[in-house]
């Protein structure tokens, strides 16, 4: 599979979620069966090493031999388990990684590209926005121009729409709904 683009990489990286999640439940269940059944190989190599007579290590030998087949397939299944949700979750970080790198360029692909929000300006902003000076602003929001008011006294106004207000509202000095 080609991952030439952000497209495609999105829906590697999707397919991949699904097997995580699809393999999530069998992974858990394999986990808790093999940790019960690693306190049983535990508990039966303490028993036999408790029975067993002779020397420290010889004991610990014999107990260890005694345990050793308890749960072999447990343990191999979880075991598995674990280095497939690895190898998928090392993919993920993979897709991830190439999104990352990648960015910069990819966002400036028609396909990829995502109108930012326009960002709110001060009546000073707008002023060389608009190339007029605050007080001009000033006038215009009285006149009706839409601005919001962020806490008590700071202003805020969007450019697009200021634009577009003055451009049907407002001509030279003075509001066009006014008498000249």
């Amino acid at each position: 599979m080609s991952l030439s683009t952000p497209q495609q990489v999105m829906e590697r990286l999707e397919d991949l979620d699904r097997d995580l999640a699809a393999r999530q439940l069998v992974f858990e269940q394999a986990a808790l069966s093999w940790y019960q059944i690693k306190r049983d190989r535990e508990h039966a190599e303490a028993v036999a090493f408790i029975k067993a007579n002779g020397p420290m290590d010889l004991r610990k030998a014999v107990s260890k031999q005694e345990a050793a087949l308890i749960g072999k397939q447990e343990e191999a299944l979880y075991e598995a388990l674990k280095a497939v949700m690895r190898t998928i979750e090392t993919r993920v970080g993979i897709g991830q990684s190439l999104l990352r790198a990648q960015g910069e360029g990819w966002r400036m692909t028609p396909e990829f590209v995502a109108p930012l929000p326009e960002r709110w300006v001060s009546r000073q902003q707008l002023a060389v926005i608009l190339g007029v000076s605050a007080a001009t602003v000033d006038n215009m929001r009285r006149a009706g121009m839409p601005s919001v008011v962020w806490g008590r006294r700071s202003r805020r106004f969007r450019p697009s729409v200021a634009e577009a207000w003055a451009g049907e509202h407002w001509q030279g000095r003075q509001c066009l709904g006014e008498a000249a």
